[in-house]
């Protein structure tokens, strides 16, 4: 029933109806804030999009570095002097974000490949063991 009461509102182009409509939705959001942090973040996320389009704001990259885990490892200060050094033309918005995301996805896989070390040591153990045991 709500689609289409707003449906109605928005056929109408009456802009006090529809200021009405953004404050129920504003306060819909802030409930939603306390709620589900995920679910708010997605429609804020959804928002931020409808109004400025798909660009990441200095501050949104910074809050999605400072988020990753383990530590990211360069500063946005760091990757715009990077940027200036090698006259890369791309916005250090996206470089920093970017560059961060592969340092950590390789600290992953380096940490992947040292346990599959450990555990491939100890299947070569076991072998060894039931081999002697045989003899």
């Amino acid at each position: 029933m709500y689609r289409k009461l707003i449906d109605k509102v928005i056929a109408s182009n009456d802009l006090d109806k529809l200021k009405q409509i953004a404050e129920l939705e504003i306060d819909t959001i802030d409930i939603l804030k306390e709620y589900s942090k995920k679910d708010y973040k997605s429609i804020e996320t959804d928002l931020y999009e409808i109004v400025e389009g798909k660009v990441i704001t200095k501050e949104m990259a910074i809050d999605w570095v400072e988020s990753m885990k383990p530590k990211a490892k360069w500063t946005y200060d760091e990757i715009e002097s990077l940027k200036k050094s090698y006259d890369i033309d791309m916005p250090t918005t996206v470089i920093y974000v970017i560059m961060n995301m592969l340092y950590i996805l390789i600290c992953k896989i380096v940490l992947v490949m040292e346990l599959l070390k450990i555990v491939y040591k100890d299947i070569l153990k076991v072998q060894k063991i039931g081999t002697m045991m045989l003899i």
